[in-house]
């Protein structure tokens, strides 16, 4: 192990990647996240029964917004009470031919947010042998944070984790195993003993979706192979491959709440601590089609309960597979049309100048001014424009629109 000045990345252990969620635990993004976080400070610190860290070295938000705070503490409690089981794969058995390392932990064993003097301090343990295992790996997988952090699904988290293990094998192959022993560790979710298994849902729904996010953010490219038996798929494998390209530096803070997701969710009127327990137990990407569903059928009338709607179609799962298909059909197209094309020739060169101008002194604002701006323009609208800029925020176009004439109006001013 590098001493901890030289710490690059996180080393995790063989014991930690592909862990089983146990039976009523789930394993989410946010908690592979602020798991791997937390173990990269603990690296650093080495052997001791109790870590603390400041908050805003975790967080990319110094500012403990509210919502930080309080999915920080859901997400915590999540990982303080998830159970999950390792069973270390291709390990050595014995003359009976018995695999025997096996264990079951919690994945923190305590956590803590407390102040001291005018600051926010993280405190967390782990059970002992969990300890151990993680901090001094006698085998282990290096991941960098910067690559895991932009990746935006559970699942891809996941088998990002388990390629990354097998990088260094013959041709990058991973173990071959049972598609039952594939999918709760690359979900997150584990699986009832008679819960029924439709392959090709699994590979569409998840696998398809997770290969495609890590061949496309991060530093390695994944193949899918599958094995049957008599006509049915039985055996999964992946190869990955490492891509030519130069290293990415480590960047430790995460960003925990995606502030303009989550003033779409309490848009629906959905309470706050459920918005954080909603932000906490589902993938951004599930969150965002589904809300793009919602507002759709929102938008057409006939909802009696859009908090309801959301949440059932978060649990079923409908919801992000009809957003999906709202988001591609509402996809603008890269050409402008000819009309538009005309009309931004005959636009008016002083109030071109005008709009360009006030863009521009936007664009130049420091965060504090930008956010003061913000503040006054959230109180002088109103209808249309105020529903999409909770919903939305700026990435809004005709939020963005109406700031850039607010700006023009207060510089005519």
């Amino acid at each position: 192990m590098p001493t901890k000045n030289q710490l690059p990345d996180i080393y995790k252990a063989h014991q930690a990647v592909a862990i089983l969620p146990s039976q009523g635990s789930r394993i989410t993004l946010l908690m592979r996240r602020f798991f791997n976080v937390l173990l990269q400070h603990a690296q650093r610190a080495g052997q001791t029964d109790i870590y603390r860290v400041e908050f805003s070295n975790v967080l990319g938000d110094a500012g403990y917004s509210g919502n930080n705070f309080d999915v920080a503490k859901d997400v915590l409690r999540s990982m303080a009470k998830t159970t999950v089981e390792w069973n270390i794969v291709n390990d050595r058995p014995d003359e009976k031919g018995v695999v025997k390392d096996w264990g079951v932990t919690t994945l923190l064993s305590h956590a803590r947010i407390f102040q001291k003097s005018n600051r926010l301090v993280l405190e967390w343990s782990y059970s002992p042998v969990m300890r151990q295992e993680i901090l001094d790996p006698k085998r282990y997988v290096p991941l960098s944070l910067r690559i895991y952090g932009s990746i935006k699904t559970g699942s891809a988290a996941a088998l990002y984790e388990i390629c990354m293990r097998y990088l260094t094998n013959v041709n990058g192959l991973t173990n071959k195993a049972e598609i039952e022993w594939w999918r709760p560790r690359i979900t997150g979710v584990a699986m009832k003993d008679d819960a029924p298994l439709e392959y090709k849902y699994f590979k569409r729904d998840v696998l398809i979706p997770a290969i495609k996010e890590i061949n496309e953010i991060s530093d390695i490219e994944v193949e899918l192979l599958e094995f049957k038996t008599g006509r049915k798929v039985s055996h999964l494998q992946f190869i990955s491959r490492i891509k030519k390209q130069q290293s990415i530096e480590l960047v430790t803070p995460i960003e925990l709440v995606d502030q303009d997701l989550m003033r779409r969710i309490l848009a629906l009127g959905v309470p706050e601590d459920l918005a954080n327990k909603l932000y906490v137990g589902h993938d951004e990407d599930s969150l965002r089609a589904t809300l793009s569903y919602v507002e759709l059928r929102i938008s057409k009338g006939g909802v009696d309960s859009p908090v309801a709607l959301f949440r059932d179609a978060l649990k079923k799962g409908y919801g992000k597979s009809e957003g999906e298909k709202v988001a591609t059909a509402s996809k603008p197209t890269s050409v402008p049309s000819r009309a538009k094309e005309e009309d931004i020739a005959k636009e008016d060169p002083v109030a071109a100048a005008k709009r360009q101008a006030a863009q521009e002194y936007i664009d130049n604002l420091n965060p504090s001014q930008k956010r003061n701006l913000l503040d006054e323009f959230s109180r002088d609208i109103s209808g249309i424009v105020a529903e999409h800029y909770a919903k939305s925020g700026l990435k809004s176009k005709i939020v963005r629109v109406e700031l850039v004439r607010f700006v023009q109006k207060s510089m005519a001013s």
